[in-house]
């Protein structure tokens, strides 16, 4: 084999590796044994007890004509 095959041979064994590890953490987060890396803010992360911010956007005043 030529140096570039091994190369290439390596990196794409990386790859398939990596892209194996996260497949498998994506099924494992899924069965519920490990928490998906979700922050404390998102109302489906099974971790948060209350979320319910709620935040009222008005309007502005019309401004007055002098």
């Amino acid at each position: 084999m030529e140096a570039q095959n091994i190369i290439a041979s390596l990196i794409v064994i990386g790859a398939a590796a990596w892209l194996s590890r996260h497949i498998y953490g994506v099924f494992r987060s899924a069965t519920g044994k490990k928490p998906v890396n979700t922050c404390g803010q998102c109302p489906k992360n099974r971790n948060v007890v209350n979320s319910d911010k709620v935040v009222e956007i008005q309007e502005k005043p019309a401004a007055e004509k002098h």
